[in-house]
């Protein structure tokens, strides 16, 4: 249950920051752009962290 609620977050928080990338290109932020690389970074360290909770579980369950 736990590792569930783990889940929940990490995905808020994914989502979270799709949608402020997606703010920032529109205002026309470049993608080599500081603010833009330490958002990729963070969204690529979420989506690691989500993958090895959701792997782990699989792990487990069978």
């Amino acid at each position: 249950m736990k590792n569930m609620e783990k889940c929940e977050c990490l995905l808020t928080e994914i989502d979270n920051m799709r949608k402020y990338m997606y703010v920032i290109i529109e205002r026309g932020v470049s993608l080599t752009d500081d603010e833009m690389v330490e958002i990729s970074q963070r969204l690529d360290s979420l989506l690691n962290d989500y993958n090895k909770l959701i792997h782990n579980e699989n792990v487990q369950v069978a």
